[in-house]
């Protein structure tokens, strides 16, 4: 039960997340700076329990299977899943992202079926082909308001494949999160582990001057709502890990993926000028979050 609540309070801070940082990326007219500040502020935050715990001082004690498959998992989820994530909520808005995004559920419990032996049912097949439906309905869904996405008509389809391109990379990492907590002595240095990973790729891309001077023209407006979406992902991603060390793949990314439940009326209060609330777009995100509780019903 401990890991069901902290997978719906990871939810709710990750719609914060996408919320705000549609709201920042919209000033500033591009995600790349996103990821790098989300991956930094991660870094510090994770780091300071682990310290406080002396948990850090285990970190040498950790198997090669689990420090290759926590790394992989930040650098995948944290940088690659990241920035595709970032550049579909700038493109298209965060209603209409986070139902794809939300897709996530299917890989990850496809993945946990498939190598964690866990189990298959008529119910789970089902929440499949509402996912889907509802990806489906959302992707084909006309830019009746243009304005208030922001982005030009020829940019939808970069933003739909952005989304499940971020959806797969986030879809893969519970379950390497799953092996490497097997590894581990506890889910706080797990996530200290995916974040040094994080942090050294990301400061890696910052070397790139094209890279870096996107990171220097941020302004105050654009700085303020990526950091508080930054703080928000990292809450979110240590419930998560501690979710996963509590309950299996196929309970917890159900759970989490309903984050596109609460996107929408966070949207209604803090970005109603640049959101589209077309009713096809609501209704392909019911779909998709009625295929998640289906989910978490059989799990």
């Amino acid at each position: 039960m401990i890991g069901l609540i902290l997978a719906l309070v990871a939810s709710f801070c990750f719609a914060i997340s996408n919320v705000f940082v549609r709201k920042g990326m919209n000033q500033s007219g591009e995600s790349f700076s996103a990821m790098p500040i989300s991956v930094l502020i991660g870094m510090a935050l994770s780091a300071f329990p682990s310290i406080i715990s002396s948990e850090s001082n285990e970190l040498t004690s950790l198997s090669w299977l689990g420090i290759v498959s926590l790394a992989g998992a930040g650098v995948i989820h944290f940088v690659i899943g990241r920035m595709l994530a970032y550049t579909s909520i700038r493109l298209i808005g965060a209603n209409r992202a986070a139902p794809i995004l939300a897709c996530l559920t299917f890989f990850a419990v496809a993945l946990g079926i498939f190598f964690l032996n866990e189990p298959l049912t008529v119910h789970l097949v089902l929440a499949f082909l509402l996912l889907i439906g509802g990806v489906i309905v959302i992707s084909t869904t006309s830019h009746s308001e243009p304005g208030k996405l922001g982005a030009p008509e020829g940019h939808l389809t970069k933003g739909i494949f952005t989304a499940l391109g971020a959806a797969i990379c986030w879809g893969v990492t519970p379950v390497l999160i799953k092996i490497g907590l097997e590894e581990t002595v506890s889910s706080f240095l797990a996530v200290f582990v995916s974040y040094l990973a994080a942090t050294i790729v990301a400061a890696g891309l910052l070397f790139h001057p094209r890279n870096y001077a996107k990171l220097r023209r941020l302004d105050r407006a654009s700085l303020i709502p990526i950091t508080i979406a930054a703080t928000a992902t990292t809450i979110s991603q240590i419930l998560r890990y501690v979710a996963l060390d509590y309950s299996p793949v196929s309970m917890v990314s159900p759970l989490i993926s309903t984050s596109a439940l609460f996107v929408f009326p966070l949207s209604f209060l803090i970005n109603r000028k640049i959101e589209t609330f077309h009713p096809r777009v609501i209704a392909g995100a019911i779909a998709v979050v009625i295929g998640i509780f289906l989910m978490f019903r059989v799990a």
